[in-house]
């Protein structure tokens, strides 16, 4: 979901290379991945967007004796996202690791960058 963000300011894309051996056929691949910062934990707060997705009522529990569903449309979901993280790109991380990403970001007005942490 976050990758639909632009920018997303805290991942950056890295290129992977490699190759594909199938039978005797070798083919050369590479991937261009949304990763997480090296050297930068990242900490999501769940329960704060289960509780936002509850009271929106787009997330909703299912619950009896044996059994504790959640159920959510997806497309909704990713709807109040993107709209949450426009007013705050920073919504789905902790307040500890918002603290560490807006800090690196404040200085560098930049989202992140490969070359920032590798």
């Amino acid at each position: 979901m976050e990758s639909l963000l632009d920018p997303l300011i805290y991942r950056y894309f890295k290129t992977f290379d490699g190759n594909i051996i199938h039978d005797t056929n070798q083919e050369d691949v590479s991937v261009n991945f949304h990763v997480r910062p090296k050297g930068l934990d990242l900490g999501y707060d769940f329960q704060k967007y289960q509780q936002d997705l509850l009271k929106s009522g787009i997330l909703h529990v299912v619950n009896n004796d044996t059994t504790h569903i959640y159920l959510a449309r997806v497309d909704e979901m990713v709807d109040y996202f993107l709209k949450i993280m426009e007013i705050d790109p920073f919504y789905l991380l902790t307040e500890e690791t918002k603290l560490k990403v807006a800090e690196f970001y404040n200085r560098s007005k930049k989202p992140f960058l490969k070359s920032d942490f590798e």
